[in-house]
Protein backbone atom coordinates (compact mmCIF):
# COMPACT_ATOMS: atom_id res chain seq x y z
CA UNK A 1 0.00 0.00 0.00
CA UNK A 2 2.62 2.88 1.09
CA UNK A 3 4.62 1.48 -1.77
CA UNK A 4 1.89 2.63 -4.13
CA UNK A 5 1.35 5.86 -2.42
CA UNK A 6 -1.79 5.22 -1.01
CA UNK A 7 -2.12 5.64 2.95
CA UNK A 8 -3.41 2.97 4.79
CA UNK A 9 -6.36 3.77 7.26
CA UNK A 10 -7.04 3.39 10.68
CA UNK A 11 -9.04 0.01 10.02
CA UNK A 12 -5.88 -1.06 8.34
CA UNK A 13 -3.67 -0.36 11.00
CA UNK A 14 -5.78 -2.06 13.76
CA UNK A 15 -5.97 -5.22 11.64
CA UNK A 16 -2.48 -4.76 11.20
CA UNK A 17 -1.92 -4.61 15.07
CA UNK A 18 -4.38 -7.22 16.00
CA UNK A 19 -3.35 -9.92 13.83
CA UNK A 20 0.64 -9.59 14.83
CA UNK A 21 -0.51 -9.41 17.70
CA UNK A 22 -2.00 -12.89 17.89
CA UNK A 23 0.92 -14.68 16.06
CA UNK A 24 2.87 -13.10 19.09
CA UNK A 25 4.73 -10.45 16.46
CA UNK A 26 4.77 -8.25 19.20
CA UNK A 27 7.74 -5.94 18.43
CA UNK A 28 5.79 -5.60 14.90
CA UNK A 29 2.97 -4.97 16.33
CA UNK A 30 4.32 -2.84 18.65
CA UNK A 31 5.93 -0.74 15.99
CA UNK A 32 2.87 -0.59 13.95
CA UNK A 33 1.12 1.35 17.01
CA UNK A 34 3.84 3.57 17.66
CA UNK A 35 3.94 4.75 14.07
CA UNK A 36 0.24 5.27 14.17
CA UNK A 37 0.48 7.62 17.17
CA UNK A 38 3.15 9.50 15.86
CA UNK A 39 1.27 9.83 12.81
CA UNK A 40 -1.60 11.21 14.02
CA UNK A 41 -0.68 14.71 14.59
CA UNK A 42 -0.64 15.05 10.51
CA UNK A 43 -4.64 12.99 10.78
CA UNK A 44 -7.70 14.90 10.52
CA UNK A 45 -9.24 15.23 14.05
CA UNK A 46 -11.89 12.48 13.27
CA UNK A 47 -9.05 10.10 12.21
CA UNK A 48 -7.42 10.64 14.92
CA UNK A 49 -10.11 10.22 17.37
CA UNK A 50 -10.15 6.85 16.00
CA UNK A 51 -6.37 6.15 16.86
CA UNK A 52 -7.29 6.89 20.40
CA UNK A 53 -9.93 4.70 20.52
CA UNK A 54 -9.05 1.90 22.80
CA UNK A 55 -9.33 -0.74 20.42
CA UNK A 56 -5.99 0.11 18.72
CA UNK A 57 -4.36 -0.17 21.77
CA UNK A 58 -5.91 -3.49 23.46
CA UNK A 59 -5.06 -6.21 21.18
CA UNK A 60 -1.60 -5.80 21.94
CA UNK A 61 -2.11 -4.78 25.23
CA UNK A 62 -3.82 -8.46 25.20
CA UNK A 63 -1.32 -9.90 23.79
CA UNK A 64 1.53 -9.23 26.19
CA UNK A 65 -1.10 -9.82 29.14
CA UNK A 66 -1.76 -13.54 27.61
CA UNK A 67 2.08 -13.89 28.15
CA UNK A 68 2.49 -12.37 31.63
CA UNK A 69 4.07 -9.56 30.53
CA UNK A 70 2.80 -6.89 32.66
CA UNK A 71 5.52 -3.94 32.36
CA UNK A 72 4.78 -3.35 28.57
CA UNK A 73 0.68 -3.98 29.00
CA UNK A 74 1.23 -1.38 31.82
CA UNK A 75 3.23 0.62 29.34
CA UNK A 76 0.92 0.75 26.34
CA UNK A 77 -1.89 1.49 29.36
CA UNK A 78 0.15 4.55 30.30
CA UNK A 79 0.94 5.81 26.49
CA UNK A 80 -2.93 5.34 26.27
CA UNK A 81 -3.10 8.33 29.17
CA UNK A 82 -0.24 10.46 26.96
CA UNK A 83 -2.12 10.63 24.31
CA UNK A 84 -5.68 10.96 25.41
CA UNK A 85 -6.98 7.54 24.94
CA UNK A 86 -9.54 6.92 27.39
CA UNK A 87 -9.56 3.93 29.62
CA UNK A 88 -12.30 1.24 29.53
CA UNK A 89 -13.73 -1.57 31.45
CA UNK A 90 -11.87 -4.04 28.91
CA UNK A 91 -8.33 -2.15 29.13
CA UNK A 92 -8.46 -2.20 33.30
CA UNK A 93 -9.21 -5.51 32.56
CA UNK A 94 -6.63 -6.81 30.43
CA UNK A 95 -3.57 -4.91 32.83
CA UNK A 96 -5.81 -7.08 35.80
CA UNK A 97 -5.00 -10.80 33.55
CA UNK A 98 -1.19 -9.07 33.41
CA UNK A 99 -0.81 -8.91 36.55
CA UNK A 100 -2.02 -11.85 37.38
CA UNK A 101 -0.43 -14.01 34.91
CA UNK A 102 2.95 -12.32 35.60
CA UNK A 103 2.33 -13.57 39.32
CA UNK A 104 1.94 -9.68 40.90
CA UNK A 105 -1.35 -10.21 42.74
CA UNK A 106 -1.09 -6.93 44.80
CA UNK A 107 -1.02 -5.33 41.75
CA UNK A 108 -4.22 -6.84 40.52
CA UNK A 109 -6.03 -6.00 43.83
CA UNK A 110 -4.64 -2.78 43.88
CA UNK A 111 -6.17 -2.39 40.04
CA UNK A 112 -9.26 -4.00 40.71
CA UNK A 113 -9.72 -1.84 43.80
CA UNK A 114 -9.52 1.26 41.20
CA UNK A 115 -11.33 -0.67 38.51
CA UNK A 116 -14.65 -0.62 41.39
CA UNK A 117 -13.89 3.17 41.85
CA UNK A 118 -14.38 3.61 38.22
CA UNK A 119 -16.43 1.33 37.21
CA UNK A 120 -18.93 1.29 39.55
CA UNK A 121 -22.41 1.14 37.61
CA UNK A 122 -21.00 -1.18 34.98
CA UNK A 123 -19.23 -3.29 37.39
CA UNK A 124 -22.38 -3.99 39.99
CA UNK A 125 -23.94 -5.82 36.34
CA UNK A 126 -21.04 -7.73 35.52
CA UNK A 127 -20.56 -11.35 36.13
CA UNK A 128 -16.62 -10.74 36.77
CA UNK A 129 -17.75 -8.87 39.45
CA UNK A 130 -20.11 -11.21 40.61
CA UNK A 131 -17.23 -13.83 40.20
CA UNK A 132 -14.81 -11.70 41.84
CA UNK A 133 -17.24 -10.95 45.17
CA UNK A 134 -17.98 -14.67 45.43
CA UNK A 135 -14.22 -15.28 45.76
CA UNK A 136 -13.51 -12.84 48.18
CA UNK A 137 -16.60 -14.41 50.37
CA UNK A 138 -14.93 -17.84 50.02
CA UNK A 139 -11.62 -16.44 51.10
CA UNK A 140 -13.66 -15.00 54.53
CA UNK A 141 -15.32 -17.91 54.93
CA UNK A 142 -11.68 -20.36 54.63
CA UNK A 143 -10.29 -17.68 57.01
CA UNK A 144 -13.29 -18.10 60.09
CA UNK A 145 -12.99 -21.75 59.70
CA UNK A 146 -9.49 -21.92 59.85
CA UNK A 147 -9.30 -19.45 63.00
CA UNK A 148 -12.06 -21.76 63.97
CA UNK A 149 -10.74 -24.53 63.71
CA UNK A 150 -7.39 -23.90 65.24
CA UNK A 151 -9.33 -22.32 68.42
CA UNK A 152 -11.15 -25.59 68.88
CA UNK A 153 -8.45 -27.69 68.91
CA UNK A 154 -6.94 -25.79 71.48
CA UNK A 155 -3.42 -25.11 72.25
CA UNK A 156 -0.66 -27.06 70.83
CA UNK A 157 1.16 -29.59 72.94
CA UNK A 158 4.78 -31.01 72.45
Amino acid sequence: MIKDKVDPTFVTCAVLIDGHARIRELDFSRKLLTELISHGTSMNQITYNKVLSPDIFTPLMDAYAKQGLAEPARAIFEEMTTVGAKHNLYVYTILMDAYYRGHKYEAVWQMWKLTKKIFVTPLSKSKIYEQLLDLQQNEQNEHKENSSLAESNGPLHY
